[in-house]
Protein backbone atom coordinates (compact mmCIF):
# COMPACT_ATOMS: atom_id res chain seq x y z
CA UNK A 1 0.00 0.00 0.00
CA UNK A 2 1.08 3.25 -1.04
CA UNK A 3 2.01 6.28 1.56
CA UNK A 4 -0.24 9.08 1.97
CA UNK A 5 0.38 12.08 -0.26
CA UNK A 6 2.39 14.42 2.02
CA UNK A 7 0.29 17.68 3.14
CA UNK A 8 1.71 20.83 0.58
CA UNK A 9 0.26 23.44 3.09
CA UNK A 10 -0.83 23.44 6.64
CA UNK A 11 -2.87 25.67 8.60
CA UNK A 12 -1.79 28.22 11.53
CA UNK A 13 -3.29 25.50 13.98
CA UNK A 14 -0.93 22.58 12.20
CA UNK A 15 2.04 24.90 12.19
CA UNK A 16 1.85 25.69 16.01
CA UNK A 17 0.58 21.97 17.05
CA UNK A 18 4.38 20.96 15.12
CA UNK A 19 5.95 23.68 17.19
CA UNK A 20 4.98 23.19 20.46
CA UNK A 21 5.70 19.22 19.92
CA UNK A 22 9.04 19.71 18.49
CA UNK A 23 9.76 22.20 21.92
CA UNK A 24 8.52 19.48 24.30
CA UNK A 25 11.04 16.97 22.46
CA UNK A 26 14.04 19.42 22.97
CA UNK A 27 16.50 20.37 25.87
CA UNK A 28 18.39 23.60 25.81
CA UNK A 29 16.66 24.33 21.95
CA UNK A 30 18.28 21.22 20.96
CA UNK A 31 16.57 18.61 19.54
CA UNK A 32 16.70 14.76 20.50
CA UNK A 33 17.75 12.27 18.26
CA UNK A 34 15.25 11.42 14.97
CA UNK A 35 12.83 13.94 16.33
CA UNK A 36 12.23 15.51 12.85
CA UNK A 37 12.01 12.06 11.10
CA UNK A 38 9.36 10.92 14.09
CA UNK A 39 7.52 14.56 13.83
CA UNK A 40 7.43 14.40 9.77
CA UNK A 41 5.89 10.92 9.81
CA UNK A 42 3.29 12.24 13.11
CA UNK A 43 2.33 14.96 11.01
CA UNK A 44 2.32 13.69 7.34
CA UNK A 45 4.92 16.19 6.24
CA UNK A 46 8.75 16.73 5.03
CA UNK A 47 11.19 16.54 7.13
CA UNK A 48 12.63 19.68 5.28
CA UNK A 49 8.96 21.75 6.68
CA UNK A 50 9.68 19.90 9.84
CA UNK A 51 13.07 22.15 10.02
CA UNK A 52 12.11 25.19 9.16
CA UNK A 53 9.62 25.39 11.67
CA UNK A 54 11.80 24.39 14.13
CA UNK A 55 13.92 26.81 13.08
CA UNK A 56 11.37 29.78 12.95
CA UNK A 57 10.19 28.41 16.79
CA UNK A 58 13.45 27.83 18.47
CA UNK A 59 14.17 31.82 17.36
CA UNK A 60 11.15 33.18 18.72
CA UNK A 61 12.22 30.99 22.12
CA UNK A 62 15.22 32.60 22.33
CA UNK A 63 14.08 35.71 21.75
CA UNK A 64 11.22 35.06 24.97
CA UNK A 65 8.44 35.67 22.66
CA UNK A 66 5.66 32.88 22.84
CA UNK A 67 6.24 30.92 19.54
CA UNK A 68 3.62 32.04 17.37
CA UNK A 69 3.87 30.48 13.57
CA UNK A 70 2.20 32.25 11.02
CA UNK A 71 2.08 32.04 7.30
CA UNK A 72 4.09 33.88 4.79
CA UNK A 73 1.73 33.93 2.08
CA UNK A 74 0.23 37.17 0.97
CA UNK A 75 -2.35 35.70 -1.43
CA UNK A 76 -2.44 37.61 -5.11
CA UNK A 77 -3.77 41.63 -5.19
CA UNK A 78 -4.61 43.77 -7.83
CA UNK A 79 -3.55 46.79 -7.67
CA UNK A 80 -5.62 47.50 -10.69
CA UNK A 81 -8.84 46.04 -9.54
CA UNK A 82 -12.12 47.98 -10.76
CA UNK A 83 -14.01 49.82 -7.80
CA UNK A 84 -17.65 50.08 -7.94
CA UNK A 85 -18.87 53.57 -9.15
CA UNK A 86 -21.71 54.04 -6.32
CA UNK A 87 -22.99 57.60 -8.05
CA UNK A 88 -22.98 55.84 -11.30
CA UNK A 89 -25.09 52.85 -10.07
CA UNK A 90 -27.62 55.01 -8.13
CA UNK A 91 -28.80 57.14 -11.63
CA UNK A 92 -29.36 54.12 -13.43
CA UNK A 93 -33.41 53.28 -14.03
CA UNK A 94 -35.09 50.26 -12.49
CA UNK A 95 -35.09 48.49 -16.32
CA UNK A 96 -31.48 49.05 -16.24
CA UNK A 97 -31.08 47.22 -13.49
CA UNK A 98 -33.27 44.36 -14.08
CA UNK A 99 -29.94 42.17 -15.04
CA UNK A 100 -26.64 41.38 -14.90
CA UNK A 101 -26.03 42.20 -18.74
CA UNK A 102 -27.98 45.21 -18.75
CA UNK A 103 -26.00 46.84 -15.43
CA UNK A 104 -22.85 45.64 -17.09
CA UNK A 105 -23.14 47.56 -20.19
CA UNK A 106 -24.26 50.57 -18.16
CA UNK A 107 -21.57 50.95 -15.91
CA UNK A 108 -19.14 50.02 -18.90
CA UNK A 109 -17.77 46.96 -17.20
CA UNK A 110 -17.70 43.06 -18.05
CA UNK A 111 -20.28 40.52 -16.54
CA UNK A 112 -17.96 38.79 -14.77
CA UNK A 113 -16.81 41.86 -12.39
CA UNK A 114 -20.65 42.37 -11.51
CA UNK A 115 -20.86 39.03 -10.67
CA UNK A 116 -17.73 39.62 -8.47
CA UNK A 117 -19.61 42.59 -6.67
CA UNK A 118 -22.50 40.32 -6.25
CA UNK A 119 -20.65 38.13 -4.38
CA UNK A 120 -18.80 40.91 -2.42
CA UNK A 121 -22.12 42.05 -1.15
CA UNK A 122 -21.50 45.44 -2.70
CA UNK A 123 -24.72 44.67 -4.87
CA UNK A 124 -27.83 42.68 -3.84
CA UNK A 125 -30.11 41.24 -6.00
CA UNK A 126 -34.11 41.56 -4.85
CA UNK A 127 -36.90 40.07 -6.10
CA UNK A 128 -39.53 43.10 -6.47
CA UNK A 129 -43.26 42.01 -6.13
CA UNK A 130 -45.72 44.13 -7.42
CA UNK A 131 -48.20 45.96 -4.86
CA UNK A 132 -51.81 46.27 -4.99
CA UNK A 133 -52.89 50.07 -5.79
CA UNK A 134 -55.55 50.98 -2.81
CA UNK A 135 -57.12 53.94 -3.02
CA UNK A 136 -58.23 56.40 -0.33
CA UNK A 137 -61.33 55.03 -0.25
CA UNK A 138 -59.87 51.16 0.07
CA UNK A 139 -57.38 52.07 2.81
CA UNK A 140 -60.38 53.65 4.87
CA UNK A 141 -62.50 50.53 4.23
CA UNK A 142 -59.39 48.40 5.63
CA UNK A 143 -58.61 50.47 8.75
CA UNK A 144 -62.07 50.53 9.48
CA UNK A 145 -62.38 46.62 9.35
CA UNK A 146 -59.03 46.48 11.37
CA UNK A 147 -60.57 48.77 14.28
CA UNK A 148 -64.16 46.59 14.21
CA UNK A 149 -61.94 43.56 15.33
CA UNK A 150 -60.18 45.07 18.39
CA UNK A 151 -61.81 43.52 21.93
CA UNK A 152 -64.20 45.84 23.61
CA UNK A 153 -62.64 43.85 27.21
CA UNK A 154 -58.99 45.04 28.08
CA UNK A 155 -56.80 42.65 29.57
CA UNK A 156 -53.88 44.36 32.04
CA UNK A 157 -55.32 48.35 30.08
CA UNK A 158 -54.09 46.73 27.02
CA UNK A 159 -56.72 46.25 24.06
CA UNK A 160 -55.69 43.18 22.41
CA UNK A 161 -57.54 41.75 19.34
CA UNK A 162 -60.64 39.13 18.79
CA UNK A 163 -59.00 35.40 19.11
CA UNK A 164 -61.27 35.03 15.97
CA UNK A 165 -61.83 31.37 17.22
CA UNK A 166 -65.52 31.82 15.84
CA UNK A 167 -64.73 32.99 12.13
CA UNK A 168 -64.78 30.81 9.52
CA UNK A 169 -62.94 32.40 6.37
CA UNK A 170 -64.37 30.92 2.46
CA UNK A 171 -61.75 32.21 -0.63
CA UNK A 172 -62.03 30.57 -4.13
CA UNK A 173 -58.73 29.61 -6.03
CA UNK A 174 -58.25 28.63 -9.60
CA UNK A 175 -56.22 25.04 -10.35
CA UNK A 176 -55.22 23.83 -13.98
CA UNK A 177 -56.24 20.58 -14.14
CA UNK A 178 -52.48 19.30 -16.24
CA UNK A 179 -49.05 21.08 -16.72
CA UNK A 180 -47.37 21.61 -19.81
CA UNK A 181 -44.74 19.58 -18.47
CA UNK A 182 -44.30 17.19 -16.11
CA UNK A 183 -41.60 14.63 -14.68
CA UNK A 184 -42.67 11.49 -13.45
CA UNK A 185 -40.39 8.17 -12.42
CA UNK A 186 -40.79 5.14 -13.62
CA UNK A 187 -38.86 1.49 -14.23
CA UNK A 188 -37.28 0.42 -17.53
CA UNK A 189 -39.64 -1.42 -18.39
CA UNK A 190 -42.67 1.06 -17.85
CA UNK A 191 -44.87 2.79 -20.67
CA UNK A 192 -44.89 6.24 -20.71
CA UNK A 193 -48.00 8.03 -20.12
CA UNK A 194 -49.62 9.91 -22.73
CA UNK A 195 -51.03 13.24 -22.24
CA UNK A 196 -53.25 15.34 -24.63
CA UNK A 197 -55.21 18.39 -24.52
CA UNK A 198 -57.23 20.68 -27.38
CA UNK A 199 -54.29 23.66 -26.50
CA UNK A 200 -51.54 24.10 -24.71
CA UNK A 201 -51.81 27.88 -23.88
CA UNK A 202 -55.21 27.14 -22.61
CA UNK A 203 -55.34 24.27 -20.13
CA UNK A 204 -58.32 23.71 -18.59
CA UNK A 205 -59.39 25.10 -14.91
CA UNK A 206 -61.84 24.64 -12.49
CA UNK A 207 -62.95 26.86 -9.19
CA UNK A 208 -62.11 25.22 -5.61
CA UNK A 209 -63.78 27.15 -2.80
CA UNK A 210 -61.83 26.41 0.49
CA UNK A 211 -63.25 26.70 4.06
CA UNK A 212 -61.18 26.72 7.33
CA UNK A 213 -61.12 28.46 10.70
CA UNK A 214 -58.35 28.79 13.64
CA UNK A 215 -58.02 25.37 15.08
CA UNK A 216 -59.33 24.68 18.42
CA UNK A 217 -58.02 23.46 21.51
CA UNK A 218 -58.97 22.50 25.00
CA UNK A 219 -57.72 23.76 28.29
CA UNK A 220 -54.87 21.37 28.29
CA UNK A 221 -53.59 22.31 24.72
CA UNK A 222 -54.53 19.07 23.02
CA UNK A 223 -56.44 20.13 19.51
CA UNK A 224 -59.31 18.92 19.13
CA UNK A 225 -60.36 20.82 15.85
CA UNK A 226 -57.52 21.08 13.26
CA UNK A 227 -59.76 23.88 11.79
CA UNK A 228 -60.44 22.46 8.32
CA UNK A 229 -63.61 22.26 6.84
CA UNK A 230 -63.19 21.02 3.52
CA UNK A 231 -62.90 22.15 -0.31
CA UNK A 232 -65.51 22.19 -2.76
CA UNK A 233 -65.81 22.33 -6.72
CA UNK A 234 -67.47 24.73 -8.60
CA UNK A 235 -68.99 22.21 -11.20
CA UNK A 236 -72.42 21.99 -12.70
CA UNK A 237 -74.15 18.35 -13.55
CA UNK A 238 -75.60 19.47 -16.95
CA UNK A 239 -76.92 16.85 -20.06
CA UNK A 240 -75.02 15.98 -22.63
CA UNK A 241 -75.93 17.98 -25.99
CA UNK A 242 -74.59 15.72 -28.88
CA UNK A 243 -73.48 12.46 -29.80
CA UNK A 244 -69.86 11.60 -29.80
CA UNK A 245 -67.70 8.37 -29.09
CA UNK A 246 -67.89 8.64 -25.94
CA UNK A 247 -71.36 8.87 -24.52
CA UNK A 248 -75.42 9.49 -25.98
CA UNK A 249 -76.67 12.30 -26.39
CA UNK A 250 -78.79 13.39 -22.92
CA UNK A 251 -76.09 11.76 -20.45
CA UNK A 252 -75.73 13.84 -17.49
CA UNK A 253 -72.23 14.84 -17.56
CA UNK A 254 -70.23 17.13 -14.53
CA UNK A 255 -68.58 19.92 -16.10
CA UNK A 256 -66.38 22.98 -14.47
CA UNK A 257 -67.78 26.09 -14.52
CA UNK A 258 -66.16 29.12 -16.57
CA UNK A 259 -67.67 31.78 -14.59
CA UNK A 260 -68.61 32.64 -11.09
CA UNK A 261 -71.17 34.84 -10.59
CA UNK A 262 -73.09 36.19 -7.42
CA UNK A 263 -75.58 33.37 -7.60
CA UNK A 264 -72.91 30.35 -7.95
CA UNK A 265 -70.58 32.20 -5.59
CA UNK A 266 -73.76 32.44 -2.89
CA UNK A 267 -74.49 28.45 -3.89
CA UNK A 268 -71.36 27.60 -3.28
CA UNK A 269 -71.29 29.39 0.15
CA UNK A 270 -74.24 28.00 1.09
CA UNK A 271 -73.08 24.72 0.37
CA UNK A 272 -69.78 25.45 2.83
CA UNK A 273 -72.06 26.78 5.89
CA UNK A 274 -74.02 23.19 5.97
CA UNK A 275 -70.98 21.59 5.10
CA UNK A 276 -69.50 23.85 8.34
CA UNK A 277 -72.89 22.80 10.10
CA UNK A 278 -72.44 18.78 9.79
CA UNK A 279 -68.08 19.05 10.31
CA UNK A 280 -68.89 21.00 13.76
CA UNK A 281 -70.94 18.25 14.86
CA UNK A 282 -68.88 15.29 14.13
CA UNK A 283 -66.16 17.58 15.88
CA UNK A 284 -68.00 18.65 18.73
CA UNK A 285 -70.77 16.55 19.01
CA UNK A 286 -74.86 16.56 17.93
CA UNK A 287 -76.07 17.86 21.23
CA UNK A 288 -73.94 20.99 21.06
CA UNK A 289 -74.84 22.23 17.51
CA UNK A 290 -78.11 23.54 16.90
CA UNK A 291 -80.04 21.94 14.60
CA UNK A 292 -81.05 24.85 12.43
CA UNK A 293 -79.04 27.71 11.14
CA UNK A 294 -78.74 31.22 12.53
CA UNK A 295 -80.08 34.50 10.59
CA UNK A 296 -77.98 35.55 7.92
CA UNK A 297 -74.24 37.66 9.24
CA UNK A 298 -72.46 39.94 7.10
CA UNK A 299 -68.95 38.68 6.46
CA UNK A 300 -65.73 40.63 6.25
CA UNK A 301 -64.27 42.21 2.64
CA UNK A 302 -66.06 40.10 -0.02
CA UNK A 303 -64.91 41.36 -3.62
CA UNK A 304 -68.51 39.95 -5.39
CA UNK A 305 -70.57 42.09 -2.98
CA UNK A 306 -72.93 40.52 -0.23
CA UNK A 307 -71.02 38.00 1.35
CA UNK A 308 -74.17 37.13 3.84
CA UNK A 309 -74.47 33.54 4.66
CA UNK A 310 -76.77 31.53 6.48
CA UNK A 311 -73.76 30.03 9.80
CA UNK A 312 -73.96 27.63 12.09
CA UNK A 313 -73.92 28.07 15.72
CA UNK A 314 -71.35 26.47 18.16
CA UNK A 315 -70.61 26.20 21.68
CA UNK A 316 -68.59 28.80 23.26
CA UNK A 317 -66.08 26.45 24.50
CA UNK A 318 -65.26 25.73 20.74
CA UNK A 319 -65.32 29.48 19.73
CA UNK A 320 -63.16 30.66 22.31
CA UNK A 321 -60.45 27.69 22.54
CA UNK A 322 -59.53 29.59 25.78
CA UNK A 323 -56.68 26.97 27.35
CA UNK A 324 -56.59 28.51 30.86
CA UNK A 325 -60.06 29.79 31.40
CA UNK A 326 -62.80 27.81 32.79
CA UNK A 327 -63.62 24.82 30.93
CA UNK A 328 -67.46 24.73 31.91
CA UNK A 329 -69.57 24.27 28.33
CA UNK A 330 -72.30 27.25 28.17
CA UNK A 331 -75.93 26.38 27.72
CA UNK A 332 -77.76 26.36 24.36
CA UNK A 333 -78.97 29.58 25.09
CA UNK A 334 -75.90 31.30 25.77
CA UNK A 335 -73.92 29.56 22.65
CA UNK A 336 -72.84 32.10 20.16
CA UNK A 337 -72.54 32.17 16.13
CA UNK A 338 -70.43 31.75 13.75
CA UNK A 339 -69.16 34.55 11.22
CA UNK A 340 -68.38 33.09 7.90
CA UNK A 341 -65.99 35.77 6.17
CA UNK A 342 -65.03 35.61 2.49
Amino acid sequence: MADKRKKATLTEIERNNVAQWLLQNSKDFKLRYDAKKEAAAMFNIDVRTVWRLWTAARAQKMMGRPVQLVSMKKGSTHSDKKVIDVEKVKQLSVLERSTIRKMANKLEVSKSLVGVWIKEKKIRAHTNAIKPLLTQQNRLSRLTWSLSQLSAISANGRIKFQPMYNTIHIDEKWFYLTKTSDRYYLLPDEIEPYRACKSKRFIEKIMFICVVSRPQYDNEGKMIFDGKFGIFPFTTVVPAVRNNKNRMRGTIKTVSGTTVSGSKAQDGKDKASKWVAVKTSENVGEDSVIGAVSPKTKGGNNKSGDSSVESPVVPRSIGDGNRSGDSSVESPAEQREVRICS
